[in-house]
């Protein structure tokens, strides 16, 4: 909050523009270096930049929560891949500036493991800094997975002096956990049970920016949550399972129903194939919300796949604020699909799979609480590869106008047919005999006022 002091002793708010949170990722541990002693890491980060770019002298700037190691300059290996290579300390807090002639140009955490030496592939774009999620190196492929990034809520307001307590709440929605552990710091916390059946672990620890834990389930890892404290005594987070990891406990008031489609086939019908050839579009081009979004599947063998908007691979035209992915998953009646950005939750979706061995998806970001909805009918993958073109999408929109005023005119004629059938057969049965009934009666009580006369 920043506030003004006017003149006259009156305070006003300044308006400021929100700051964005930075990318996570966890640098990958080189086979044959793993170290539980080891205090120092040999780092070999590599950056990616695009053509239009043109760096001259990237520089890479090193710092902890309580100390900056310096800024060094990065090594050329291409016109669009630079490198740096350092030993540094193994502790929390690392971050990666990156800076070009004297101006800031992204950073990110890096979360360190316990290895002589590691390695994190990175690469800039829009003024941001973010992780390759799948590269290879030394001839050796590697495939990160980013952890869930969210932010812990206050509970407490005051000054924070010397440790801080963080509520951390977990709920088994979808029954995934098995013997649980929260593995934080290299220590193991069980869970306690609260009043709401939520599983529990409270933390007491010095106040640091951020707590990176990790949740075991049955011996393995379930999933992993980088959380931002806030600067309070006290904070809480509130997580839930789901068939795609861990999750940000949505606010029941205001959650929308989850998003439930097809995906449209393409390709070759039953082929045999156990696959599917899944890509996927999401138009940001309105909101331009999605700075380094990435598509995770409820399947446990197929990795995060990342969305870009950089011309590359599944997309078609870089910048055009239209994101592609492409991913193979295996065949099964539906598949749960979740959107993140920067470890931030955008949206979930339930995708039943077609018979073929192809689909698409396509959809659109929105500012409600559902993040994602289906732009179009999705069209086929050999036709269309990119969302971007306005006469074919106005000519379809029209001939689905079309096709539904037709419809809705037949069932219309259809609807007004049997009601008037149900009507008529109502009035012969049922109104038509009482009405003699009662002219008949009406016609005997003038006979007999008659008589009476």
């Amino acid at each position: 909050l920043r506030l003004t002091l006017n003149k006259d002793g009156t305070l006003a708010q300044k308006k400021v523009t929100a700051a964005k949170l930075s990318s996570v990722v966890q640098a990958v541990g080189i086979a044959g270096t793993e170290d539980d002693k080891a205090t120092n890491i040999d780092l070999y980060a590599q950056l990616s930049v695009s053509e239009k770019a043109n760096y001259v002298q990237p520089e890479m700037e090193l710092r902890y929560f309580d100390k900056t190691l310096g800024r060094f300059a990065m090594t050329k290996r291409s016109d669009s891949v630079w490198f740096l290579q350092r030993e540094i300390p193994i502790k929390q807090g690392l971050q990666l500036v990156l800076h070009e002639q004297g101006s800031k140009q992204g950073d990110i955490w890096v979360l360190l493991p316990n290895f002589q030496r590691g390695v994190v592939y990175l690469k800039a774009q829009k003024n941001s800094l973010s992780p390759e999620l799948s590269f290879t190196h030394d001839d050796v492929p590697y495939t990160v997975y980013p952890p869930l990034q969210v932010s812990a809520v206050s509970t407490e307001s005051g000054q924070v002096n010397g440790n801080v307590d963080v509520d951390i709440l977990l709920s088994d929605v979808v029954s995934a956990l098995q013997d649980p552990i929260l593995l934080w710091n290299g220590e193991e916390k069980l869970f306690d049970v609260d009043s709401q059946n939520r599983l529990q672990v409270k933390l007491n620890l010095p106040y640091q920016r951020y707590v990176y834990f990790t949740v075991i389930s049955d011996g393995k890892p379930y999933g992993e949550v980088f959380l931002l404290l806030p600067q309070s005594p006290k904070s809480r987070i509130n997580l839930e399972t789901s068939r795609v990891g861990l999750l940000l406990t949505e606010d029941k008031s205001t959650s929308s129903e989850q998003l439930v489609f097809e995906a449209q086939p393409t390709g070759d019908e039953s082929t045999g194939s156990d696959q599917i050839e899944v890509k996927m579009l999401v138009d940001d081009r309105i909101l331009q919300k999605l700075n380094d979004p990435t598509v995770r599947v409820g399947q446990a063998d197929v990795p995060p796949a990342p969305l870009r908007d950089n011309g590359e691979g599944a997309d078609e035209t870089a910048g055009d604020g239209i994101f592609a992915s492409q991913f193979t998953v295996f065949r099964d009646e539906y598949l749960q699909v979740s959107l993140e950005d920067g470890g931030k939750p955008i949206g979930q979706m339930t995708v039943f799979l077609p018979s073929s061995n192809k689909a698409v998806i396509q959809l659109r970001t929105t500012s409600d609480s559902a993040g994602l909805k289906l732009l179009t009918e999705p069209q086929a993958l050999d036709t269309v590869d990119s969302p971007g073109n306005e006469d074919e999408q106005s000519q379809v929109s029209t001939d689905k106008l079309a096709h539904i005023l037709w419809v809705g005119i037949a069932l219309f004629a259809i609807g007004f047919t049997y009601v008037r059938n149900v009507v008529y057969r109502k009035w012969n049965s049922e109104v038509d005999p009482l009405l003699s009934r009662l002219d008949s009666f009406l016609a005997q009580q003038e006979k007999k006022d008659e008589t009476q006369s």
